[in-house]
């Protein structure tokens, strides 16, 4: 997936797995483009890579899971670079909205 920024393209790659016991794992790479090869996990240099563990007792939720990933995988860049990847990210995983209904 490519997020496109005033900084550039950037690739998002999401994998998101479960182990044996069913607890959930997401995992978000982002890089400038382009990718290194096609195949998974592309091992571009200078990729950010962010983890986020379901703990055994909740729900795996991949919209979670991604978001955690995400903010995880940006923390150490510039201000600037991470708000244009944050808007760009929000543009394609538009949070959703909670009338109050489930």
């Amino acid at each position: 997936m490519i997020l496109d920024t005033e900084f550039g393209k950037f690739a998002l790659h999401i994998m998101h797995q479960r182990d044996p016991n069913g607890h959930g794992h997401s995992e978000v790479t982002v890089h400038p483009l382009p990718c290194a090869r096609s195949e998974r996990p592309c091992c571009t240099p200078n990729q950010l890579v962010g983890v986020a563990k379901c703990h055994e007792r909740d729900q795996f939720c991949r919209a979670v899971g991604r978001k955690l990933a995400f903010e995880r995988a940006v923390t150490l860049l510039d201000n600037e670079t991470r708000a244009a990847l944050w808007k760009a990210f929000l543009l394609r995983f538009p949070p959703r909205k909670s009338n109050g209904t489930k």
